[in-house]
């Protein structure tokens, strides 16, 4: 779901980004911690799904809107 979402931002020249694929337990500079895996599987399942949409004081109402329509027909 997170890749349509993505993709049809993308075809209307909207920008989004995925900032942090791997949660922080799962990062390489964590590893001398030994999380695997499961280990925080909430966290694991939201890093799996969430990615960042334009958000910044300039953004118009119309460009809002157009952000929350094409959203709204990602199944």
């Amino acid at each position: 779901m997170r890749t349509k979402a993505i993709d049809l931002l993308k075809a209307e020249e909207i920008p989004s980004m995925i900032y942090y694929r791997l949660p922080l337990h799962l990062q390489k500079v964590f590893e001398d911690l030994k999380y695997q895996i499961g280990d925080f599987p909430i966290t694991e399942d939201i890093a799996s799904r969430i990615f960042s949409l334009p958000m910044h004081p300039y953004l118009k109402t119309k460009e809002q809107d157009q952000i929350l329509g094409i959203l709204q027909n990602v199944e």
